[in-house]
């Protein structure tokens, strides 16, 4: 059975308002995860999947868990052979 090591990575990607009126936000977003994934695979990753990961904010200090919410981060997952 072959044996890899991951690597996890968040893709952040970055839209003006307008690229989203211009109807250029989708390919912008792709550049990014493309420009990712080439940097990802020059170190010898294979992208392998993506995960939803719901994260709890807290809001200030005095009462975190009342004023919390929740976001979800997309990950992406990449392996690599190890020898």
């Amino acid at each position: 059975m072959e044996k890899y090591e991951y690597k996890v990575d968040a893709i952040q990607a970055a839209v003006a308002e307008g690229d989203i009126r211009k109807g250029v936000a989708g390919a912008k977003v792709g550049s990014q995860v493309e420009l990712k994934l080439g940097e990802l695979a020059r170190q010898g990753y294979e992208f392998y999947r993506e995960f939803a990961v719901p994260v709890k904010v807290a809001r200030g200090c005095v009462s975190p868990s009342k004023n919390a919410y929740e976001i979800t981060i997309i990950v992406m997952v990449f392996r690599r052979p190890v020898q």
